[in-house]
């Protein structure tokens, strides 16, 4: 079957080259075609004699002279007859994605054809390893095949391997190595374990602990209302003053002319009109001037409270004012 293989393979390298460069003189030997056609015939040879190695490095340099689907089918079966299942499966998956030109010669469809139905089996008879580590205190770990680095390693990772004695080897970070051999069938599904130093009985499940929940964002700045209100109570202030001022001295001016007529503060009876009509008008300016001061006080606190508190602030509001006989009090936090 192996002999009969090679043979179509060889004979379909030989067929997709024109018939007039089959007929062509000496000189068209300088052709590509001519020297891959070559090297076919002496791959087959190999190929026939069991020598695998030797023919899949012929098979490589006749594809660098002439890449056919052909050839590329020799170099598929000389990869799975020296027990290199995994590069053969390469070549026959490389071979199944290659788009043929249109009108592509039949040879080189017919071995795209067979390159899937080998493929498939190809497939089953490669066996995998899965790598268990054991300890190595959580740090940074190496893993080689065949003392190749096997990138992106995870323990969960089924590693595809050629039939055969292999050699696994994991590295701690700054430590010594640790490493097992393992033979490996055809098919076979094998977990090899590693235990480094520092391993504990059983695996230690690593647990995570949630992370903290996000701070609340910070509140908005207080807004500041507005100090219109507190204007007007400044302004009514000043008015009650203005009143208290200018009642004080009309009442002032009115117990000068009093003690005039009647020679003090108090006008004996009988004394003229116009004596009453003064007292009378130096009581109403005293009323009066008390109060306007009053309000003055009383304007001038409000404006203050209002300054403080300032209507339509988002701020706390803490302040008040208490007017009692003779005092004003104003309660507040800025």
């Amino acid at each position: 079957m192996r002999s009969s293989h090679a043979l179509v393979a060889l004979c379909a390298a030989l067929l997709v080259l024109p018939a007039a460069a089959r007929a062509a003189g000496p000189d068209d030997k300088s052709d590509p075609k001519f020297a891959a056609r070559a090297l076919a015939e002496h791959g087959n040879a190999l190929y026939e004699a069991g020598k695998y190695q030797e023919a899949i490095d012929i098979f490589l340099e006749a594809d660098k002279l002439y890449h056919a689907p052909t050839l590329m089918l020799a170099l598929g079966r000389a990869y799975a007859g020296a027990g290199k299942l995994v590069e053969a499966r390469d070549v026959y998956r490389r071979m199944v994605g290659e788009q043929l030109p249109a009108g592509a010669p039949p040879p080189f469809v017919e071995a795209q054809r067979a390159a899937k139905v080998e493929l498939a089996a190809v497939d089953k008879r490669i066996p995998t390893v899965q790598i268990a580590v054991r300890g190595g205190h959580g740090g940074i770990l190496t893993v080689r095949i065949d003392e190749a680095p096997l990138a992106d390693w995870t323990p969960a990772r089924v590693v595809p391997l050629n039939p055969g004695a292999h050699r696994v080897t994991v590295v701690p970070a700054g430590d010594v190595g640790v490493s097992r051999e393992v033979t490996l069938a055809e098919g076979a599904q094998q977990r090899v374990e590693i235990e480094l130093p520092g391993a504990t009985p059983e695996l230690v499940p690593v647990v995570v602990a949630p992370p903290p929940p996000p701070a609340p964002p910070p509140p908005p700045p207080p807004r500041r209302g507005s100090i219109i209100p507190a204007i007007v109570g400044f302004g009514v202030g000043a008015v009650g003053l203005g009143v208290g001022i200018g009642a004080g001295v009309g009442a002032a001016n009115g117990a000068s002319t009093l003690r005039k007529l009647c020679g003090g503060d108090v006008c004996a009876p009988g004394v003229s009109k116009q004596g009453q009509s003064d007292l009378s008008s130096a009581n109403a300016l005293a009323t009066a001037s008390t109060v306007g001061f009053v309000i003055a006080a009383a304007g001038a606190a409000t404006g203050v409270v209002l300054l403080v508190v300032r209507p339509g602030s988002s701020g706390p509001q803490r302040a008040a004012i208490a007017i009692g006989p003779g005092s004003i009090v104003f309660t507040g936090e800025l």
